[in-house]
């Protein structure tokens, strides 16, 4: 069976979707996994000192098989996330999660990313905020185990 691509949106789609985005943290969220194009699980475990605007790069740690990668950061991201950082003041994480700021913010909020809340039919909104419920830890898939940024990303052993 062919693999189908995604759909692209237009330009006037993605300003039309970061415009109706209200919430200053859901608005610096989907900017920096759209802008720089980082996986959803990737933008969840940024952390503060991930973000380098010095060299407007983003480091991406434990990401897709568990490699670590540099994207880039635009202007205009960087300008979203001073504003989300001054009015949040995040700690560790860039995103934490709303009931533990310990806790990276929960991947399976892509529900609420990939389709606005009206146009979401009801059951995936009633599943979204059922899984919300409990944030996940920051997980390498490497093996299958919690990462710990340094031990799980590094191990080269198959």
């Amino acid at each position: 069976m062919p693999a189908k691509l995604p759909q692209i949106l237009s330009r006037e789609e993605v300003a039309a979707l970061f415009e109706r985005t209200t919430n200053l943290k859901h608005r610096a969220f989907l900017m920096t996994t759209y802008g720089s194009g980082l996986r959803l699980l990737e933008a969840c475990q940024l952390k503060v000192g991930d973000i380098d605007s010095e060299r407007m790069t983003i480091r991406v740690e434990c990401g897709k098989g568990a490699k670590d990668r540099y994207t880039r950061l635009s202007p205009r991201l960087l300008t979203e996330l001073r504003r989300y950082w001054i009015a949040e003041r995040p700690r560790a994480w860039l995103f934490p999660s709303r009931r533990d700021p310990e806790r990276p913010f929960h991947a399976t909020l892509r529900i609420a990313f990939i389709m606005p809340p009206r146009i979401a039919p009801a059951s995936a909104r009633r599943a979204a905020s059922m899984r919300c419920a409990t944030p996940l830890p920051p997980i390498c898939w490497k093996r299958a185990r919690m990462c710990t940024r340094s031990s799980a990303c590094s191990d080269t052993a198959a």
